[in-house]
């Protein structure tokens, strides 16, 4: 009886095993103890040298699913670039119905912002934030306060330079 118990459960797991969908749909699986030297779990290099090339590419398909997702101590996700004109995070919303974001950013703590923009250089022309509105109807950059107690800014603008304008607004007409 024990050889037939163990006969038709070892013929079920060979059965689950074989079936689609039946077992974990991760194609790899990385850990930084893979790697103690580095402490990265996956890695990705690309070395096309000119014209568009890509490292990595995590996609899902789901509704409402994640292509990536980091969690750290410090910071939950690092994204640079070295290029002349390149972009650390490029984000984008492809659908031409509804409300869509090209970047989606939140803090739930209590003194947070839920964009931080730094152009750290010493010479040039930098921003701390560039926002460009090509829409017929667009907003270049849209500031709302909602709180139900305290004391809320819309926008709030200050200037810490020997010389400049805290607020500067041009209006250009074509």
């Amino acid at each position: 009886m024990k050889t037939t118990i163990l006969i038709v459960l070892s013929l079920f797991a060979c059965c689950l095993l074989s079936v689609p969908g039946a077992r974990s749909q991760t194609a790899y699986y990385g850990s930084s103890n893979e790697n103690p030297e580095t402490g990265i779990g996956v890695v990705g290099v690309e070395y096309l040298g000119t014209g568009y090339g890509t490292a990595g590419f995590f996609e899902s398909m789901s509704e409402k699913g994640t292509g990536v997702r980091g969690k750290g101590g410090m910071y939950g996700g690092v994204f640079s670039s070295w290029a002349v004109d390149g972009a650390g995070v490029l984000g984008m919303a492809n659908s031409k119905e509804g409300a869509t974001w090209g970047g989606y950013f939140v803090t739930f703590s209590e003194g947070g912002s839920g964009v931080y923009g730094h152009a750290n250089s010493e010479t040039g022309k930098t921003y701390g934030g560039n926002f460009i509105s090509d829409s017929s109807d667009g907003t270049a950059l849209r500031a709302e306060a909602t709180s139900l107690a305290g004391y809320t800014y819309g926008g709030y603008f200050t200037n810490d330079s020997s010389n400049g304008i805290a607020l500067k607004a041009e209006l250009n007409r074509r």
